[in-house]
């Protein structure tokens, strides 16, 4: 357990700090705000009316390195406006939701703080969130609303900003498919003709796989993946309240072709951090990640550090994924119910989606040529489980399950050992409900 505990622990964190790279996806409204400090405009007036120290929590950032948009965010925010930004942590093996928590209840709320898709749910029917209508300028870069209203829109409000729609994808060595006989670029030609299913991608991973030079078929950072890909959640909303999914025939196909090409007929390495390392040289031909690395990969590959060619498409989709939906991740920024300068929180939030942005435009000139159409074509059509599957054990009650099928533990076992407890958190949550 604290093995698996230390996997989802890496895994978040990787999540939500790279997942910042990505509030462009998919485009943003234009910024018709007033600039920024500046004027005497009523919302100014009412920042610098407020309390001078405005709180901020961000998995992963301590406020001490120098580059990170969030520190020059922070610098400009503070000169601006005279504030003062104090940096809050979680502890231990406290999470940064359980911090922001633990404070309303202490009623020391936190400012700002990083929400995860797996919390959208959970924190505003727990009324730990505060609308930011009045608080942020929604039109500016960075705020997705087409996004915003399928996740984080509750009773004609919304309860976090510069929420982004981040793609998960699959990554491919062209010069491993070449020497399999393959096209170089095969999956993508799949997809582009609409074939591109788990059963195409086991038989190339298959083909691939050489034990003996030490090359598997595919490296993946998320198994979450393989959930969405085939449009299945262990938590449905249906009908205005929350069902356990678990005995589904999508759940089970799902399982199964995990605990396949995982643990019996192996084509897969362990994946997450170091099976990502693994493709980047070279040892696998496929690899599952979200969209934000291929900025990264062309970093090294420009530099001389990566030799392979590489191309990326979809993830393949499962038998039960009728819409062709896609997995992706999503985060944003969130003010506390309950926090006594909500107009300098939002504004702190506008000056990080701003110094974001400048991240972005750079990142953006690394993509290959296609990528970004791919890109926002699949943001348009995601499938994320944890949206509902985190209302299960601290956001990863799916996870376990996946988990287990992969160490090759007997499905039905998986199953009925989690179906009691799983139904008495979605029990409290619909307990929840307005």
């Amino acid at each position: 357990m604290k093995r698996l505990m230390k996997i989802l622990s890496v895994l978040l964190c990787l999540m939500l700090v790279l997942g910042a790279f990505t509030a462009c996806v998919g485009g943003g409204g234009e910024d018709t705000s007033t600039p920024q400090g500046g004027g005497d405009s009523e919302r100014d007036a009412k920042i610098r009316a407020e309390q001078k120290e405005v709180s901020l929590l961000v998995p992963g950032y301590d406020g001490t390195d120098p580059d990170s948009y969030y520190t020059k965010a922070i610098e400009k925010f503070e000169k601006d406006y005279g504030k003062e930004v104090k940096i809050i942590q979680a502890v231990g093996e406290q999470l940064w939701n359980e911090k922001v928590a633990a404070q309303i209840a202490a009623k020391d709320p936190v400012g700002v703080f990083v929400i995860s898709v797996d919390q959208y749910l959970g924190m505003y029917q727990k009324n730990y969130l505060m609308p930011v209508n009045d608080y942020v300028d929604l039109t500016k870069k960075g705020n997705q609303i087409e996004v915003m209203n399928d996740f984080i829109c509750f009773d004609g409000k919304y309860y976090a900003a510069g929420v982004s729609a981040t793609p998960y994808v699959l990554y491919y060595n062209k010069d491993i498919l070449s020497a399999n006989g393959y096209d170089p670029d095969e999956p993508k030609n799949l997809y582009e003709k609409g074939e591109w299913t788990w059963e195409k991608f086991v038989e190339i991973a298959r083909t691939c796989t050489d034990e003996e030079a030490g090359i598997v078929g595919l490296e993946n950072m998320f198994d979450e993946v393989f959930q969405a890909s085939n449009a299945c959640a262990a938590v449905k909303f249906e009908n205005g309240k929350y069902v356990l999914n678990l005995g589904t025939p999508e759940m089970r196909h799902t399982l199964e072709m995990v605990q396949d090409i995982f643990n019996k007929n192996v084509v897969c390495g362990n994946g997450y951090v170091t099976g990502q390392n693994k493709f980047l040289k070279g040892k696998s031909a496929m690899h599952g990640a979200y969209a934000y690395e291929e900025s990264v990969f062309m970093e090294l590959k420009n530099s001389g550090a990566l030799k392979m060619d590489f191309g990326v498409t979809a993830f393949p989709v499962g038998p039960d994924n009728k819409d062709k939906k896609n997995f992706g991740h999503s985060t944003g920024y969130a003010i506390s119910t309950g926090y006594a300068a909500p107009y300098s929180a939002g504004m702190l939030i506008e000056y990080i989606l701003d110094a974001a942005d400048e991240v972005n435009q750079t990142k953006e000139g690394l993509l290959m040529e296609g990528s970004r159409e791919l890109y926002d074509s699949l943001a348009e059509n995601l499938y994320i489980p944890s949206y509902t599957d985190g209302i299960l054990e601290r956001g990863f009650g799916a996870f376990y399950l996946l988990y287990g099928a992969r160490e090759g533990e007997d499905i039905n076992q998986i199953l009925s050992s989690y179906e009691t407890t799983y139904q008495k958190m979605v029990d409290d949550a619909n307990a929840l409900l307005k």
